[in-house]
């Protein structure tokens, strides 16, 4: 999913000449972008935990438990 939004925001970067931010202000109105910005900061917590998650996981993998990071 997060491949398939840069995509669609280069390809929008590259037709208007601005970003995607820019053109999200232009089009919606206020609430609209306060509720796209939400949604982005909840978007970046959640790829941020499953980066943390992942890496505790496999760094526990490698280590044969003895290294027991945040999990």
């Amino acid at each position: 999913m997060g491949w398939l939004l840069q995509i669609l925001a280069a390809r929008i970067g590259v037709v208007t000449g601005k970003q995607l931010a820019r053109v999200c202000r232009e089009e919606y109105p206020s609430y609209m972008r306060v509720v796209l910005w939400l949604a982005m900061e909840f978007a970046i917590i959640g790829s941020d935990v499953q980066v943390l998650l992942g890496s505790s996981i496999a760094i526990s993998l490698l280590s044969n438990g003895e290294c027991l990071p945040l999990l």
